[in-house]
């Protein structure tokens, strides 16, 4: 019995050895960049007068786009062109490596990681030493997040969010981290009022959009107009598809309906004659589902009168009455199992 105990601790022991140098291995990419930081190759030094004279091809679609059939200083031209109008920002510097990684493995190098430093730091000699350390913390902030994916995806968006802000400012420093990463911060700040408010159903709804508009004005600052304008379809949808805020529109009588959902398009800044525009959206959909509505009941008694299986031609021309030219789509949704008026209304939406 003591054998079989002693036995067992150590496959269990030699088992949790196994996985804990399994997890622990060095990637190809981090054994790459390691063996490229102890033994750089000499960078090439290229003329930017010749560079910027090189006839840059087309490809099939219209772009400028890196492949195998261009010489290296035709990509590094073509590199220079895309991105040098912005490659003092941080985003686009990782933006850039992030395409130079997938050309270089496209083309199947087994030092994909060389290729990548190289391509950069010729194109930007001047910036070779920053990209190469860019793209260390790049390469190693991807293995971080590869090996922590299971562990990340079972926290909540906050904690999730802030494990990843931390990581992140340890790889690339929190100031470097911040400007990679703002668009996605700003979203984040968005999505996370939407979460609050849909935590906290019992906020009135005039607060609830308070607390959406203040955290666009905090995500964009100076710029929230100009984002609400190119934004605000989808802003709009966003804040109306919460459950608490449709539940406080189905709570209204329709003038009370009407009036918050005016307020809330102006709050998004729409002007009157987009304001005119939706209100008469809204009586049109209002209209569908009540006819949706009418037609769902009429079905239900055709079933019901046939035992469950109505003449198709009959319910053809049910179809035809309420719905028209639409109808053989319709048809073609029930037989997928999918009744588009079957469940609620979401109001200001569909």
């Amino acid at each position: 019995m003591k054998g079989k105990k002693v036995l067992a601790a150590v496959i269990f022991f030699l088992g949790t050895m196994v996985l804990f140098l399994y997890l622990n291995q060095e990637s190809d990419a981090i054994k790459q960049i390691n063996r490229l930081k102890r033994n750089p190759p000499p960078l090439r030094t290229l003329d930017a007068e010749i560079l910027a004279s090189l006839p840059l091809q087309r490809d099939v679609e219209g772009g400028y786009r890196l492949s195998r059939e261009l010489s290296f200083e035709e990509k590094v031209a073509l590199i220079r062109q895309r991105w040098g109008k912005n490659i003092d920002n941080a985003y686009i510097q990782i933006k850039m490596l992030e395409d130079l990684i997938r050309h270089c493995q496209a083309e199947g190098r087994e030092d994909w990681v060389s290729c990548v430093y190289e391509l950069s730091g010729t194109a930007f000699p001047d910036l070779s030493a920053h990209l190469f350390n860019q793209l260390e913390a790049l390469l190693r902030y991807n293995e971080w997040l590869r090996r922590n994916r299971e562990d990340l995806a079972r926290l909540g968006r906050r904690e999730r969010m802030q494990k990843l802000m931390e990581r992140r400012a340890a790889f690339f420093g929190e100031e470097n981290a911040k400007a990679i990463f703002a668009a996605e911060l700003k979203a984040e700040t968005i999505r996370l009022a939407l979460d609050t408010i849909e935590e906290n159903p019992h906020m009135p709804l005039e607060q609830k959009l308070e607390q959406f508009t203040s955290a666009i004005k905090e995500a964009h600052g100076n710029d929230t107009a100009r984002y609400m304008e190119r934004h605000r379809q989808e802003l709009l949808h966003s804040f109306l598809s919460l459950s608490s805020v449709q539940k406080d529109l189905r709570q209204m009588d329709p003038i009370s309906q009407k009036e918050a959902l005016r307020h809330i398009r102006q709050q998004m800044g729409l002007d009157k004659e987009a304001l005119a525009r939706w209100e008469m959206l809204d009586k049109e959909r209002e209209e569908r589902w009540r006819l949706g509505k009418q037609y769902l009941a009429e079905r239900e008694s055709l079933v019901k009168q046939y035992h469950g299986n109505p003449p198709a031609h009959i319910l053809h021309e049910l179809r035809k009455k309420y719905f028209g030219a639409e109808a053989e789509s319709v048809a073609e949704e029930e037989a997928e199992g999918y009744f588009r008026y079957a469940g609620e209304q979401r109001l200001g939406i569909d």
